[in-house]
């Protein structure tokens, strides 16, 4: 049988779900964190533990937030044939790629892990490349575009910044 060896430190973890067809569906999914929320009674007090080790500490309800993504993937449960097994480790490396891919992503994002390499890249072309993208609405466009061209012309009237007005490392 197919089975995805679990590891506790992934975020995102790669967990697959059964289908009917004997076939299991891949997916990641990622721990976001997590919420307290006190317990309140009914007068809207603080619910204390009044027995074991906890006796006299407040009472808290805990969420955990999870976000899954589905990957589209899908190995055999019982594969049959050399052809289904080497198909399941095909998708399955496939599958680790996508998530320690990911997993680097995630870090990169939240916690500012990963050596940025485009540290060394200019600021004011990345801010034109990123006035161009078409993820960005018309109006917050041309106010990028404004916003850009006020900051050159910035640099260009100060004496003391007038070199970096064609290029301004990241650094």
């Amino acid at each position: 049988m197919a089975k995805i060896e679990n590891r506790k430190k992934q975020n995102p973890k790669l967990q697959q779900s059964e289908l009917s067809d004997g076939r299991a569906s891949l997916y990641l999914e990622y721990y976001i964190g997590r919420t307290e929320t006190p317990v309140l009674d009914e007068n809207g007090e603080q619910v204390f533990y009044t027995e074991g080790a906890m006796a006299g500490k407040p009472k808290f309800k805990i969420k955990h937030t999870r976000k899954k993504e589905n990957l589209n993937l899908y190995i055999w449960l019982h594969p049959r044939t050399p052809q289904e097994r080497l198909q399941n480790r095909n998708t399955l490396a496939l599958a680790e790629k996508i998530r320690f891919e990911r997993e680097q992503t995630f870090l990169e994002d939240r916690e500012g892990y990963r050596l940025r390499k485009e540290m060394d890249d200019d600021f004011i072309e990345f801010c034109r490349e990123f006035c161009k993208s078409p993820t960005l609405t018309k109006h917050i466009r041309e106010t990028q575009e404004r916003g850009l061209k006020k900051f050159i012309r910035f640099l260009e009237s100060t004496p003391r910044y007038e070199k970096f007005k064609d290029s301004l490392k990241m650094k």
